[in-house]
């Protein structure tokens, strides 16, 4: 939202007027929901791979990319996995938000928001 023009006090505002089920369809409602569920589904033992791959089909309905995906989903078997959530991430602005954040905006986002989740 700051991205768009809006200083803190004018986000703050426009956050409480949409209320929850809007702020859901908004770039950082996404990135928040993708977040929870892969910390919550981690903290019960399932494996990144398998989360993102449920998530992806919970959200396929609004477009996929299928060379992107498999591309994070070989990062979440790998060395590094953690890079596949920033990509994954990433991936789900391109496909349900083209143009709205860039990469950079999308992994300070997530950089953010992650360790607040984690404490939910």
């Amino acid at each position: 939202m700051r991205a768009s023009g809006f200083d803190d006090m004018s986000a703050r505002l426009k956050v409480k007027e949409m209320g929850t089920f809007k702020l859901m369809g908004v770039p950082e409602g996404t990135i928040v929901n993708i977040l929870e569920t892969i910390i919550r589904e981690q903290s019960r033992g399932v494996l990144l791979v398998d989360i993102i791959k449920g998530i992806e089909n919970t959200r396929r309905r609004t477009g996929g990319m299928p060379t992107e995906f498999n591309a994070i989903l070989r990062k979440a078997i790998g060395s590094n996995p953690s890079d596949a959530v920033y990509e994954y991430c990433a991936y789900r602005m391109v496909v349900e938000h083209y143009g709205v954040m860039d990469v950079n905006q999308v992994v300070d986002a997530v950089n953010k928001a992650s360790p607040i989740i984690a404490t939910w």
